[in-house]
């Protein structure tokens, strides 16, 4: 009874191997020459009997040129895809699906349950790595996506790597020119790259759903989300930050008029005078106003001075607005004003 039971079920096995593989495997013969892909896919649907459900707007833009003599259908969609984003399926049920970056899976892979497949002998590791798919659903929602998801890649059933490679360049609109330095980062993640002075990047991620983002000085974020699916480019787009600054204000007061127009005007306090070492320990007003700038000193022993290159008899000394016509004593030595009976001292240069 045991074996009966064991029979039944190779035998059901079998029917829908055999099934499947009479659908997926027919053999037909076809030639294209510069066809558009639309017509072409049609042309195996009618030779196979097969329904084809597409989106037209996946096939425009490509034609397809080549002859198959006698050639499996799964083979013949398979060449004609290797350029596109493009994948095919054929159901039991005659029925040609062809999806965009995706494919489809009639098995659920290894994975799923958190079992480790048995590395199978005489392969490759590549080999041995079981296809998970990638799989991401677009939100249903009524109002404009905040973050564009971008799709990298298409599944390959041949091809099972661990990490792919996503390159692009990050071009700056105002020049079209490389924006150097920019960083890109996974959120969520401790990945990330930096662009060369060329502006190009380069990241290894495992398949799967990413949201990166695109950050450079002088330019505005971006963020996007990209669903990778095998090696692929992704070029970014940065236009320039501009930053509104507050506005400036400038408040003067037009009730205090000018009270003055005199120019190169210095008051000079004497107490400050009587901290300048001098000689003998006289202070000398003159010999302070000597240091400041644009007068100078007439010369060691003499007593007068230069104003802007002025000669010393151009100088004009007033003291309590009376006229001093001789400013030293003692051989000009020493002065002839007081400073410890003077207030303060105002230069007009």
């Amino acid at each position: 009874m045991e074996q009966r039971y064991i029979f039944k079920k190779i035998l059901f096995i079998g029917f829908l191997l055999i099934s499947y593989y009479g659908n997926a495997q027919k053999e037909v013969t076809v030639s294209f020459n510069n066809t558009p892909l639309q017509e072409a896919i049609e042309t195996i649907a009618q030779q196979t009997g097969y329904q084809a459900f597409y989106v037209s707007e996946w096939l425009e833009g490509t034609t397809i040129t080549g002859t198959y003599q006698n050639k499996p259908v799964d083979e013949i969609l398979e060449d004609i895809f290797a350029e596109t984003l493009l994948n095919a399926y054929i159901t039991q049920d005659n029925k040609l699906i062809v999806t965009k970056n995706n494919r489809i899976y009639d098995a659920l892979p290894f994975s799923f349950f958190g079992d480790t497949p048995a590395v199978i002998a005489g392969q490759s590791a590549e080999k041995n790595l079981v296809k998970t798919p990638t799989f991401y659903n677009e939100p249903q929602i009524n109002i404009p996506k905040k973050i564009e998801t971008v799709r990298i890649g298409k599944e390959d059933a041949n091809t099972a790597k661990s990490k792919y490679s996503l390159t692009g360049t990050i071009i700056s609109t105002a020049d079209g020119s490389g924006a150097r330095n920019a960083t890109i980062i996974v959120e969520g993640t401790r990945l990330g790259a930096v662009t060369n002075e060329a502006g190009k990047y380069k990241l290894e991620l495992p398949p799967g759903v990413y949201i990166l983002t695109i950050q450079s000085l002088g330019f505005q974020s971006v963020r996007k989300r990209v669903v990778l699916y095998n090696d692929g480019q992704f070029n970014v787009n940065l236009n320039e930050g501009l930053e509104g600054l507050d506005e400036v204000v400038i408040i003067g007061n037009l009730n205090n008029p000018v009270t003055s127009t005199d120019m190169g005007t210095t008051t000079v306090d004497i107490e400050k005078i009587k901290n300048i070492p001098l000689v003998l320990g006289e202070r000398d007003v003159f010999k302070a106003a000597a240091t400041l700038p644009g007068i100078s000193s007439a010369g060691e022993g003499a007593a007068g001075y230069n104003v802007r290159g002025g000669r010393t008899d151009q100088n004009l000394i007033l003291l309590d607005d009376a006229v001093i016509y001789n400013p030293a004593h003692f051989f000009g030595i020493f002065s002839a004003i007081n400073p410890f009976t003077s207030k303060d001292l105002t230069i007009y240069k």
